[in-house]
């Protein structure tokens, strides 16, 4: 009897969006773009929603449509004679059960729908009180959740959250690993609590020096936590 020994060999994925090859631990998820499967890591999952593409675990089926058999061509006469039977079979049936024809319902007009005034929310003047709330807001989106996939492969980051120096109600929030970066926009302002990212990378030195001093951690769950470790 031969024994034979059985090697399973694990493919590489990489994210149809960003390029990067997929580390161990995280799942892609499939959409559908252009009539092929695409792999999409969790940090693009924004950007291809954005692009129209088609989760794949949402995706119906739908059916080709049925052909149709070509129509014979009657003349003008035999299309008068057919459309005065009807009539008459139709008035017949009227007269018959005592109905009389009806007018269809008046359409009632739409009313008309207000515009609706997004409120813009009140955003604190102190720049400390600026980042504690960015962090709220940050800690209360589905972000943190991201980031603790990825540090269960790459390990602990390091966090560094400022004020925008453009806009007074944005505030920018920077997730590092050795490997790559992250960068969040915080916007105050917005009633919705959006929170973006802007940008990302593999390489430190692309960041500013001042995004790269540390005064936050990431705890287990992803959340930001300040003061540095």
């Amino acid at each position: 009897m031969t024994v034979r020994t059985i090697r399973t060999r694990v493919s590489a994925v990489s994210c149809a969006v960003c390029g990067r090859r997929l580390l161990p631990g995280e799942h892609p998820e499939t959409y559908l773009a252009g009539g092929h499967r695409r792999d999409v890591c969790e940090l693009c999952v924004p950007r291809a929603a954005h692009e129209g593409w088609l989760r794949e675990a949402s995706a119906g089926v739908e059916l080709p449509p049925r052909p149709t058999r070509p129509r014979a061509r009657r003349s003008f006469l035999q299309r008068l004679g057919h459309r005065g039977a009807s009539q008459e079979a139709s008035a017949r049936g009227e007269r018959w059960f005592g109905l009389a024809p009806t007018p269809p319902p008046a359409r009632e007009p739409a009313p008309e729908r207000r515009a609706e005034r997004r409120v813009p929310r009140p955003v604190p003047i102190d720049d400390t009180m600026k980042i504690t709330r960015a962090c709220e807001f940050f800690n209360g989106s589905e972000r943190p959740a991201t980031l603790a996939g990825v540090a269960r492969s790459l390990g602990a980051p390091t966090a560094t959250v400022r004020s925008s120096a453009n806009e007074s109600s944005v505030v920018l929030v920077t997730v590092a690993w050795e490997l790559s970066w992250y960068r969040f926009e915080v916007d105050l302002a917005d009633d919705e609590r959006a929170v973006t990212m802007i940008a990302r990378g593999t390489d430190l030195a692309d960041l500013p020096v001042e995004h790269r001093i540390e005064n936050a951690t990431v705890d287990g769950q992803g959340h930001l936590q300040l003061g540095s470790a």
